[in-house]
């Protein structure tokens, strides 16, 4: 965000993103995205050679993720989902 650099283009997704969001100790972003799924990435190159780390799967498949938020403490995150469903989850650390 400092230099405005792209660091890093986020691939994997099948459908389009509908929403990204960085987990508030700026370690991992989510994404949700119109296959029904929440994926968890790692923003920074020099860590490792894949930015993917996680892929959730909410709901029935091909649903829609609109939203995804972490909450304060990075240990949860919530979903607004196509069909109006909320769904909070915890993960590990």
């Amino acid at each position: 965000v400092e230099t405005g650099d792209e660091l890093r283009t986020l691939k994997d997704n099948m459908r389009r993103v509908n929403h990204a969001t960085f987990s508030p100790d700026g370690k991992k972003i989510a994404s949700a995205s119109g296959d029904g799924k929440v994926r968890l990435w790692d923003p920074d190159p020099s860590r490792g050679k894949s930015a993917l780390k996680r892929t959730i799967e909410i709901g029935p498949p091909g649903g829609l993720v609109k939203q995804v938020h972490w909450t304060p403490d990075g240990r949860h995150l919530v979903t607004l989902n196509g069909n109006g469903t909320i769904y909070v989850l915890r993960l590990d650390k």
